[in-house]
């Protein structure tokens, strides 16, 4: 918190005026602007509050003490010269200011240049002298010289816990990226040597303005933080960036500290590392750990391992093949249990109460609900028929053909349970909606599964579906840990309390649930060794139909959420739980109905392969057109 009174002497002025400036760098900038256009109109500032004609303060409200020292500052300036405007942050709170201090002359909130300049008018009026010397391009700066702030926008789109920001400054607003520009390179022009860019939220700079294009010396920016960065790069002076909250594309700019051209410096508070006080701000963390981040590598690794131990090890693996609860189940044992210790945590996290709140903003649900469960398995039925019953028929065979559709219908038609909070995280969505959508879904899979793969392998791949082994697969791994993680969280809630529950219980299980996937991958490789070792091409072939369907299903659930003006923080995650899958049932159900050296177990482990960079890309999509809906208060 500082104080500046500033002291400048003209040599001739219309009136003269003392300024107090109070608070954090961006109340600085907006007295420097203040103080700027009075010399440009011939005030003098003059730091005796009873020479002066007036007295401006500008004031800061974000905690206690400093609402203190405003409220002194206003005192003490009516006291020594009784003709006082106020603005700033506290000003936004002018009932309670002008109830205490009713002979005040005018009470603006912050960032309100102009109004302030309409009470100077207005009680001070200013006589028209053409001989008044210009203010300096750059303005009043009431930092050294070697220094400016850098101001490049207000407010903030977030609602944290015990933040009052957002009610005094309002909703982001950024400043066009060619206004910013001009500035900065006015303050270098001026013997500026180092720009501190600051704002309310820096990195989420733009997002308002649907990251326009503008033009500066004939180049096209984007009025988006990256290249700004960039741009301010080009000036050759130091850039040091303040408030800079850790969103996934603050990443790109590390490459620009790392060659000299950004100063290798984050402002960032504490709690940006925390992951566990950022839940408690209701402020969502975007960032997947080490074992999600290259899923894609743990499982190649993964598909090595088991591939080798099915070479050096048959008989091994024949036993284990081998072991299921009875003749007519056809579920193997080993991977019964290690689904398990996948599945009951996932459901740990399914709050099935949020279900109540399915009546706020329906369309987005809706919209998840018909690609998931009327579009996405039959899309994929579709795609399946198409490339291994015809186009790529040649290649694998009739036989493989009916087991490949079989294992990427069973593949679309359990949708994602699990990772879709880390989609969702990474892509700005609303965490709480995109958990009313999964419990939904997970509610939904309990009826519409085993009908739904019944109806299209039978009908698309031609096979047979033993319904009876398909029932006992969705009682198995879907009825049962859902019911027991459901009972689970209540109780354990109910007794022990949330933050016990979620930080202690459920934790406990992540690295259990990491070890069991892994395990599971090893052994379904270790089944199909064979497969892979001679039919290596397959995997690229059955991977093909997959990406296309993911990218056709993301593209249709994202394209109808934008004619359906549903919010994106509703629209992204809808689209990713839309292009994701439930894979570990997946698996497990076509290892229970066709054996785990089947195709269709193969084709949902290709789906497995693919998954993770293929989510990362439309995560990336979606964060890159947010612009295209329409700006949302978080």
């Amino acid at each position: 918190m500082t104080e500046t009174k500033t002291t400048q002497d003209a040599s001739r002025d219309t009136g003269r005026i003392g300024f107090v400036s109070l608070g954090c760098p961006k109340a600085t900038v907006d007295s420097e602007q203040i103080i700027t256009q009075l010399r440009a109109e011939g005030y003098a500032i003059e730091p005796e509050f009873e020479r002066a004609d007036m007295v401006i303060v500008n004031t800061c409200g974000f905690i206690d003490a400093a609402v203190e020292e405003s409220l002194h500052s206003i005192d003490e300036a009516l006291q020594q010269n009784g003709r006082v405007i106020v603005t700033g942050c506290l000003g936004a709170r002018a009932e309670m200011i002008r109830e205490r201090f009713p002979s005040l002359l005018a009470v603006t909130g912050p960032h309100a240049r102009e109004q302030v300049m309409q009470a100077v008018h207005q009680h001070l009026p200013a006589a028209h002298d053409p001989f008044l010397d210009l203010v300096p391009k750059q303005g009043v700066r009431l930092t050294p010289r070697h220094y400016a702030y850098l101001k490049i926008s207000e407010g903030c789109n977030h609602r944290c816990s015990f933040c009052i920001i957002p009610s005094m400054r309002g909703d982001l607003v950024s400043r066009p990226i060619d206004e910013v520009m001009e500035e900065a390179q006015t303050l270098v022009d001026a013997g500026i040597r180092e720009i501190l860019v600051i704002s309310q939220d820096t990195s989420a700079y733009g997002v308002d303005l649907k990251y326009a294009t503008r033009f500066w010396r004939g180049q096209p920016l984007t009025t988006r933080f990256v290249d700004l960065c960039r741009a301010l790069a080009q000036l050759g002076v130091w850039v040091r960036l303040h408030y800079v909250y850790p969103y996934p594309h603050v990443d790109d700019i590390v490459p620009l500290m790392a060659e000299g051209r950004i100063l290798p410096y984050l402002d960032i508070p504490f709690q940006h590392g925390s992951p566990d006080v950022l839940r408690r701000m209701k402020r969502g963390h975007k960032r997947m750990n080490v074992f999600e981040r290259y899923l894609s590598l743990w499982v190649a690794l993964c598909m090595v391992l088991g591939v080798a131990i099915g070479k050096l090890a048959p008989g091994l693996v024949l036993v284990l093949g081998r072991l299921e609860f009875s003749e007519t189940s056809h579920i193997n044992i080993p991977i019964a249990v290690l689904i398990w210790l996948m599945i009951y945590p996932m459901m740990l996290k399914i709050d099935f109460a949020s279900i109540v709140n399915v009546g706020k903003r329906p369309r987005g649900l809706f919209v998840t609900l018909f690609v998931n469960w009327l579009v996405k398995p039959f899309s994929m039925a579709f795609f399946g028929w198409l490339f291994f019953k015809h186009l790529f028929l040649p290649l694998i065979g009739p036989e493989l053909a009916g087991q490949y559709i079989a294992g990427v219908i069973i593949l679309a038609a359990a949708p994602c349970t699990a990772m879709v909070f880390v989609w969702s995280y990474l892509s700005d969505g609303d965490p709480a909606y995109t958990l009313v959508q999964v419990s939904v879904n997970d509610l939904i899979m309990l009826l519409a599964f085993a009908p739904i793969v019944t109806l299209l392998v039978t009908g698309a791949a031609g096979l047979e579906v033993p319904f009876e082994v398909l029932l006992y697969a969705v009682i198995l791994f879907v009825v049962i840990p859902l019911v027991a993680g459901a009972l689970s969280r209540r109780y354990l809630i109910r007794h022990k309390g949330e933050e016990w529950f979620n930080r202690r219980y459920v934790a406990r299980f992540a690295p259990v649930t990491i070890l069991a996937l892994l395990t599971t991958l090893v052994l379904i490789f270790a089944y199909q060794a064979e497969n892979i070792t001679t039919r290596w091409f397959h995997v690229v072939l059955i991977a093909i139909p997959i990406l296309i369907q993911v990218y056709f299903n993301s593209s249709l659930t994202y394209g109808l959420m934008r004619l359906l003006r549903v919010p994106y923080a509703v629209a992204a995650p809808g689209a990713l739980i839309g292009a994701s899958n439930f894979f570990e049932l997946a698996v497990a159900t076509s290892i229970a109905l066709y054996g785990p050296e089947s195709g269709a177990a193969l084709a949902t482990v290709v789906g497995v392969l693919v998954e993770v960079p293929v989510m990362l890309s439309v995560c990336r999509f979606c964060v890159a057109t947010k612009h295209w809906f329409e700006p949302q208060g978080a």
